[in-house]
């Protein structure tokens, strides 16, 4: 791969990951360590449990922390967050990094110990966790509508 042909490659991904910064909701941008939360891969169909950890809690060596808190300080990091990720084909969960934006919901810790013993294949909890998440949505945006017609 030339110079060149890398500098685009760089590029592009800087690109995707400006648009997925875009796109990233307020709720998602305040996803801390401790939390747990919810995404679906729709190539695969699959979904994907997330725990948000703090990476410093893995590592012992001081000059890997150090790398770590720069890493993670950098502007271009504000929307990852290092991650256990459990699923059906991972079930014993994988260290690695998310953007947000990919984040559906929160999980409440009850739906995430009903997951976590059907080892992640809990597609009817998923399922009514997410119905339950669109109809506190629906309420809501009928609260807000309601408040900005009130103060018109």
């Amino acid at each position: 791969m030339s110079d060149h042909e890398l500098d685009a490659l760089l590029e592009r991904v800087a690109e995707a990951r400006r648009f997925a910064d875009s796109q990233v909701l307020g709720w998602q941008r305040k996803l801390r360590p401790g939390d747990l939360c919810l995404s679906y891969n729709k190539d695969v169909e699959l979904f994907v449990f997330h725990e948000s950890l703090d990476p410093l809690s893995y590592v012992s060596d001081e000059e890997e922390r150090e790398y770590l808190r720069k890493t993670y300080a950098q502007e271009t990091m504000a929307n990852y967050r290092f991650t256990r990720s459990y699923s059906a084909i991972c079930p014993d969960g994988e260290l690695g990094d998310i953007h947000v934006s990919i984040v559906s919901c929160v999980v409440p810790p009850s739906v995430w110990e009903q997951c976590q013993t059907w080892q992640w294949h809990g597609h009817d909890a998923i399922h009514a966790l997410l119905k339950q998440q669109a109809s506190l949505i629906r309420q809501l945006m009928a609260m807000l509508i309601r408040r900005t017609n009130h103060q018109n």
